[in-house]
């Protein structure tokens, strides 16, 4: 999955082509990911960085790398749980880390883990608190990897070899 960083109107950094002092998130960006929810939070969280910065008349420096992380129901009170972003599939393994729930896998914990999710986030993330090991760029911890492509700092994609 790329980002369509010239038609939509919206570059990575969330901010519009046709004016620096509009930024977006969710569905009014445009950008060609998926309409989780969890997109809009994390998108959030590069537009508030770079509201700062422009404010201050800084460059922009966060931006937004695709993630999405997103729970599906499947029936019989089980889920799958699902973690990518631009330049990474879904990939099996665990979320948040090398011991959470399990990707890409049915299973009953995913769907406990949804339910518990519901109240973290009215309760923990939209009061303004963060969740530790969860951030707006995803992580490849508890991954199952042959490979990852990454942006390098010369806005080139970059794949490296590794086993997580």
């Amino acid at each position: 999955m790329k980002p369509r960083d010239g038609s939509d109107g919206v570059l990575r950094w969330i901010q519009a082509k046709v004016a620096p002092n509009i930024f977006a998130i969710g569905d009014a960006t445009g950008i060609s990911v998926s309409k989780a929810g969890s997109v809009a939070h994390f998108e959030g969280d590069v537009v508030v960085a770079n509201i700062l910065s422009y404010l201050k008349h800084e460059d922009l420096r966060e931006t937004f790398d695709g993630h999405v992380n997103c729970f599906i129901e499947t029936g019989d009170q089980k889920a799958l749980l699902i973690d990518f972003n631009y330049e990474t599939e879904p990939l099996e393994g665990h979320f948040p880390g090398p011991f959470g729930l399990p990707l890409l896998k049915e299973s009953r914990l995913n769907h406990l883990g949804k339910l518990a999710f519901q109240y973290m986030y009215w309760d923990v993330l939209l009061p303004g608190h963060d969740i530790p090991t969860v951030g707006s760029k995803m992580s490849i911890s508890g991954k199952h990897l042959l490979s990852v492509s990454r942006l390098n700092d010369h806005g080139e994609i970059v794949t490296e070899k590794e086993e997580v």
